[in-house]
């Protein structure tokens, strides 16, 4: 099978202004990593996922309530189960921001 056609590829403008490069950043310096492409971050995601997920909910400042550990439940997907000790309401965190 042959690749197509790269339709779009951003710039490094835009990739350093990129909220996925600040996270990226963060955990780099938090974690003392060298986090600077997405592959690198990508892979830190999957060796660490306990503390990927972890850092998302820090980063984005969810509201919720319980244990953020473990991450998930299981094995394979479709059957994994995610945050099985976290309570959050989808609405208050999507609108928290919200203006008017």
């Amino acid at each position: 099978m042959s690749e197509g056609k790269l339709l779009w590829s951003p710039s490094e403008s835009i990739i350093r202004s990129s909220s996925i490069t600040e996270f990226a950043t963060f955990i780099s310096n938090k974690y003392d990593k060298g986090l600077n492409k997405y592959e690198e971050l990508w892979q830190w995601s999957i060796d660490q996922k306990e503390l990927f997920w972890s850092e998302l909910f820090d980063w984005f400042e969810l509201k919720y309530e319980g244990d953020r550990l473990p991450a998930n439940r299981g094995d394979k997907m479709p059957d994994i189960e995610w945050f099985p000790n976290v309570k959050l309401n989808f609405a208050e965190n999507l609108t928290r921001y919200a203006e008017d």
